[in-house]
Formats: structure tokens, C-alpha cells, sequence
């Protein structure tokens, strides 16, 4: 069951947010594979990420591209990449 529809994962997800806030560190959440999960994550206030729906494995000569659509998800005013969604558009996939 995906985190979206998984209240007690939610809960766990919420928990180990704000004890990580708490100690003042960064959390990364990873296998995010989908928009969905993405979006859910980011709601409960995960703000990196790793997995297929941020960063497939790619050449270096890819590496601009995918860092501009990651900048422009967590940050949509700095780089105008935003997709018809008004959040991310498709990540750039080689």
C-alpha cells in the first residue's frame, strides 16, 4: 500500500519528521517512484528525495537537466519549468 493511502505510514513519516526537525537535520526519503508519493512526502515536509520519480540513472551529459526540473519542483519561481499541474511537469528521463 502506497504512503498516500497508508494512514499508520503517514503517522510514522509525520513522527520521524518532526523529531528530525527537532534535531535539526535533514531527512531524505527514498524509492519515491511516483508524483503522488512525491506530493504526499513533500506535504508532510520532506523536501529531498531520492528514487526513479526524481533521478533514474542517466549519463552525466543529463545531469543539468534533471537538477533544473528538481530545482524548479522545490523551488517553482526560480527556474519557470513548472509543469500544467503547477507543481512539477515530468522529471527529464534519458
Amino acid at each position: 500500500m502506497a504512503i498516500e493511502q497508508d494512514r499508520r505510514a503517514q503517522q510514522i513519516v509525520s513522527l520521524i519528521t518532526e523529531l528530525a526537525a527537532r534535531l535539526n537535520l535533514e531527512l531524505v526519503a527514498e524509492g519515491v517512484e511516483s508524483g503522488p508519493v512525491f506530493n504526499h512526502l513533500r506535504a508532510l515536509g520532506i523536501d529531498r528525495f531520492q528514487g526513479y520519480y526524481v533521478g533514474r540513472p542517466q549519463p552525466g551529459s543529463s545531469l543539468r537537466q534533471t537538477t533544473l526540473w528538481q530545482r524548479a519542483v522545490l523551488n517553482p519561481s526560480s527556474t519557470g519549468l513548472i509543469g500544467e499541474d503547477g507543481l512539477s511537469g515530468s522529471p527529464p528521463h534519458p
